[in-house]
């Protein structure tokens, strides 16, 4: 499900999630801004359990790169795993397209 500058999915969980991304910032892709993951039921709703922010703009010269982020939660007993996965949104000052719209493209999700 996409929404207005976020990437919402759900899966049954354990503890670590790996999501890999393309950043290429000459063509306006950059990085996660954050991810966020929940856990819960579809009856009691979803609980924050980690959060984790990625800032990779100072390597902005670096061109086109293929990058995982890991992110480890304690996860016990739960139906279901939600991750949130945050755009950068907006291209940042020093970006030739300052203002104007980045993109977010992500690769693959592991759930382990």
């Amino acid at each position: 499900m996409i929404r207005k500058n976020k990437i919402t999915a759900q899966f049954c969980g354990k503890t670590c999630i790996q999501i890999g991304y393309l950043s290429d910032f000459g063509s306006w892709i950059f990085p996660p801004k954050k991810i966020t993951v929940y856990t819960g039921s579809n009856l009691r709703g979803y609980e924050k359990i980690c959060e984790q922010a990625i800032n990779e703009h100072k390597n902005h010269d670096e061109g086109t790169k293929l990058n995982r982020v890991k992110i480890d939660c304690q996860i016990d007993n739960v139906n279901q795993l939600k991750f949130v996965v945050e755009n950068t949104g907006i291209c940042p000052e020093w970006h030739d397209g300052k203002g104007k719209k980045a993109w977010l493209f992500l690769d693959e999700v592991w759930v382990e």
